[in-house]
């Protein structure tokens, strides 16, 4: 593990952390993100509409899946930040390891970790011997995974490795959305010279797809029931009580969308240099991303044949084409493994900029003039971001007696943004509102983390500490006028790590209790700009926005075991406990206080069981279970009961077999057995902009078949 950026094992580290190996991937067939659901304490892995990674770290999460959001997880690859959750590089393929970091990661990982981490370390190019495989997955939803992999030694110190990847699925919704179509390719060098070691890689993925496929109007969502009032404060009657579909009563898949495309491209380069010196060890971490989408999605609604003299129809047109390059470099010397005191010194920069552009139009005509006036009827938004932040850190651990270590932490960040561009809308009543776009922002704060741990023995490692994390603020899409300030938190949290019977048995217990300030929520909701054609008044505008939670407060408990039995069966099972709530937070007038945080359900359960047993001469079969369960738990910030997701149970089987020289690879597996309907992004909204929910993959099947040679 190099969750502390020094090499240790996942028990001796004082940390709160799993880890999800490439073998562990391998053996499920695992391809996309969220296949990796229940492999981590207090931790959800979702697809968003864009096909990347969104996680959510005991109910820490974003909902702000557009280019310019930032989530409160970090993000990176090979040591390298992805700024953004478009611009993660796909596949899972050739994957060394997951690390999954959970609490505040301010000292090592810095800004925008509040949350969290998640490290994605691929393999590396090996100099010791030539290698290559190959893997085909073909599955229901007319799914073919293909990838291959080759390592190619050219010297005895110098060796290039190069993957492959296709992903392919056809849509999980009745009309084709929630398809998939990702190529990804990496390649990659390294050299190492002994006292000098330089990877060089790089990835490039091409997405394209229909895009998401949202459910609108759930049952009990603020849409439904006999009216519903709009922005202008006319009632339209019955809206979405007419519609025949129940998502949670068998028909869920049902969008009534038609027209939408989401095409992204997406390439990176990073590099990392490695240089022995006689007290330590140099490093130096350049990365370079370059990302371009552009998408379309034409919406449908439920609005009653009586309204619209129709079924279902256009309700808006949104045009997406955004781009973001970016490029960051850490440079950090520590101490030798050695070293009685170990320490850590670096430096960080990044360079981020995003262009946004979008056009939108909402349909509004359809419904008659009197239901529309006031209604945001066509936008255009021309959007310039960017951000530089600069940081210093350092971290050193000490120990005061042989078998007791103390460790201290300490951060300087420094992000400045900028804003440039315009927003343009015309109402349906066809009045103008040009939206000024230029705006500065800078954001300063210090992070720190003491701790302290202590072997009770030779196999248990007992530790606690207290960390502090903060998120930058930023501007509101639509209109830069209006910001919203820096979320900060301080976490205070208890373990224990044991192993017993040669490691044959782990069991870990850790306890945790945040307190945050101003967390960073985004919602549909109204903000007011400047009124041109009446100067010193106001007119309300409907789009997303984020809001502060002027405080939340989270606690919980997570029990983990693992047990290895002679004869190959491999048992684990993980417990946690959650109580995550908005202590203070007031929107629109309306109290929210005492809701529970989106995504924190208050027990989660997961367990899994694999038994080897042995052929002969015609090899293994592995039978493998592994089942989840989780309470109820919310999707949004209010209790309306459309964003409420019931407890359910997964369970994921799956039966391989291996030759005997594990050359060979055949592997069966079913996932969400139960078919187990489970939201994985909530927003609710308005007339014109509906409750619309994402759900994760259906129950899906196939066969994956591996040669490694």
């Amino acid at each position: 593990m190099t969750a502390q950026r020094r090499s240790e094992t996942l028990q001796n580290t004082p940390l709160a952390i799993s880890a999800i190996t490439g073998r562990n991937l391998t053996s499920t067939g695992t391809a996309n993100v969220a296949d990796l659901q229940g492999l981590a304490p207090s931790t959800q892995f979702q697809n968003n509409q864009n096909n990347s990674m969104n996680v959510s770290i005991r109910g820490i999460t974003s909902n702000n899946i557009q280019i310019v959001g930032e989530a409160p997880i970090s993000y990176n690859v090979d040591g390298v930040p992805i700024t953004h959750s478009i611009s993660q590089p796909g596949g899972l393929y050739d994957i060394d390891r997951i690390e999954i970091l959970r609490g505040p990661q301010g000292t090592l990982y810095g800004r925008n970790s509040t949350g969290g981490a998640v490290n994605i370390i691929t393999k590396k190019p090996d100099p010791r011997a030539m290698d290559a495989s190959i893997t085909g997955s073909f599955g229901n939803y007319d799914s073919v995974n293909i990838a291959a992999m080759l390592n190619v030694p050219l010297s005895q110190q110098l060796a290039v490795r190069g993957t492959v990847e296709r992903i392919y699925h056809s849509g999980y919704t009745d009309d084709g959305f929630n398809d998939q179509d990702t190529t990804t390719a990496r390649l990659g060098a390294l050299y190492d010279g002994g006292g000098v070691r330089l990877f060089i890689g790089g990835d490039f993925t091409k997405q394209q797809n229909n895009g998401a496929g949202f459910s609108s109007c759930p049952p009990g969502s603020q849409n439904a029931g006999p009216a519903l009032a709009t922005p202008a404060g006319v009632i339209i009657p019955n809206y979405c009580a007419n519609t025949s579909w129940d998502p949670w009563a068998g028909a869920p898949r049902d969008t009534h969308m038609d027209q939408n495309f989401n095409n992204v491209t997406n390439f990176g380069v990073r590099a990392e240099l490695n240089v022995d010196l006689p007290f330590g060890t140099l490093t130096y971490i350049p990365g370079y991303r370059h990302v371009t989408q552009r998408s379309q999605s034409l919406g449908s609604s439920n609005i009653p044949l009586a309204i619209t003299g129709g079924d279902y129809v256009h309700v808006g047109i949104k045009v997406l084409d955004d781009f973001n390059k970016a490029q960051s470099h850490e440079l950090r010397i520590a101490s030798t493994e050695e070293s009685r005191l170990k320490w850590l010194v670096g430096a960080f920069y990044l360079d981020d900029k995003v262009q946004d552009y979008r056009d939108s139009l909402t349909n509004l005509p359809l419904v008659g003039p009197a239901a529309v006036q006031g209604v945001r009827a066509f936008s255009r938004e021309r959007k310039n971001l960017q951000t530089k932040s600069i940081a210093g850190f350092a971290q050193a651990t000490y120990p005061i007696i042989d078998t007791v270590r103390v460790t201290g932490g300490l951060r300087y960040t420094r992000d400045k943004q900028s804003s440039r561009g315009f927003t343009q809308v015309i109402q349906s009543n066809g009045n103008e509102i040009p939206v000024d776009g230029n705006n500065d922002l800078t954001f300063k704060k210090v992070t720190w983390k003491v701790g302290v741990d202590a072997d009770l023995s030779r196999n248990s490692l007992l530790f606690g500490s207290v960390s502090t994390g903060s998120k930058a603020g930023g501007f509101n899409p639509g209109t830069f006028s209006s910001t919203f300030p820096a979320e900060s938190v301080t976490a205070y949290e208890a373990g224990i790590r044991n192993s017993f019977f040669g490691r044959r048995l782990k069991l870990n217990l850790t306890a945790f209790h945040y307190d945050y300030s101003n967390y960073q929520f985004q919602f549909f909701g109204t903000i007011n700009v400047d009124n041109p054609a009446a100067p010193g008044t106001t007119v309300p505008l409907q789009l997303s926005v984020t809001r502060p939670a002027k405080k939340v407060r989270i606690s919980g408990a997570e029990f983990e075991t693992g047990l290895y039995l002679p004869g190959g069966t491999t048992i684990d099972a993980s417990i946690s406990y959650l109580d995550a709530k908005f202590k203070e937070f007031t929107n629109d007038g309306v109290d929210y206080s005492g809701n529970r945080l989106p995504f924190s359900p208050k027990w989660t359960i997961t367990g899994g069981i694999q038994h080897k047993i042995d052929l002969g001469d015609l090899g293994s079969l592995t039978p493998e279970v592994r089942t989840q369960f989780y309470s109820r738990q919310h999707a949004y910030f209010f209790d309306a009961p459309g964003s409420i997701q019931k407890s359910y149970t997964r369970t994921d089987l799956s039966l391989a077999w291996v030759d005997r020289s594990s050359k060979y690879r055949v592997t069966g597996w079913i996932r969400n057995v139960e078919k187990s309907e489970r939201i994985t992004y909530y927003v609710g909204q308005s007339l014109f902009n509906p409750t619309v929910a994402l759900l994760a993959p259906p129950r899906t099947y196939g066969v994956t078949v591996s040669l490694n040679y």
